[in-house]
């Protein structure tokens, strides 16, 4: 696969930068984390999306997320992981209000259009990062009734419910 993947890159004028770019950013990965509080206070946000999606579905989903939160939020994206059957696409959104309730219900749509955007577009919400606080209300949305029988593995394998309670599986109550 990197000999096919490097021809390809070759192909279309791409060059091997060697190790460097690689150990740039390794060494600088981490310069660009900030305190969410303060950006918040300070009028603003940013924050980041990861999706999943079929190579068959990466377009629309890459540019219906665009396409619906463009008007609310500065969007950037970029496809972070890659396999045989697809990839998964980290959207970054940032938007500014001078007004705090204002900010936080614009952070709010952003959030849920993106999510709406992603499984209209045939992406599924999840992937390496799971699914978590911020997307666990829309599994419904995504799997359908499906989602009763993710509960019965939930059942199944962890019986107690002490493994990432609440986090991963909606409110039963949401599916009734």
């Amino acid at each position: 696969e990197m000999s096919r993947a490097r021809e390809l890159l070759e192909q279309a004028g791409g060059t091997d930068g060697g190790d460097g770019p690689g150990l740039r950013w390794k060494a600088k990965r981490d310069s660009a984390s900030f305190n969410r509080e303060a950006v918040f206070a300070a009028g603003a946000f940013a924050d980041t999306l990861d999706v999943s999606c079929t190579w068959s579905r990466l377009h629309d989903v890459y540019t219906t997320v665009r396409k619906i939160l463009s008007p609310h939020a500065l969007v950037i994206s970029h496809f972070c992981h890659a396999y045989a059957e697809g990839c998964a696409i980290q959207f970054t959104f940032i938007g500014y209000r001078r007004d705090p309730g204002a900010l936080d219900r614009l952070y709010e749509r952003v959030w849920e259009e993106a999510l709406e955007a992603v499984t209209q577009a045939g992406g599924s919400i999840s992937h390496n990062h799971g699914i978590g606080l911020a997307k666990r209300d829309q599994m419904r949305r995504e799997h359908g009734a499906g989602v009763r029988l993710l509960y019965a593995l939930k059942n199944g394998l962890d019986p107690s419910a002490i493994l990432n309670p609440g986090k991963v599986l909606p409110d039963r109550a949401i599916l009734e």
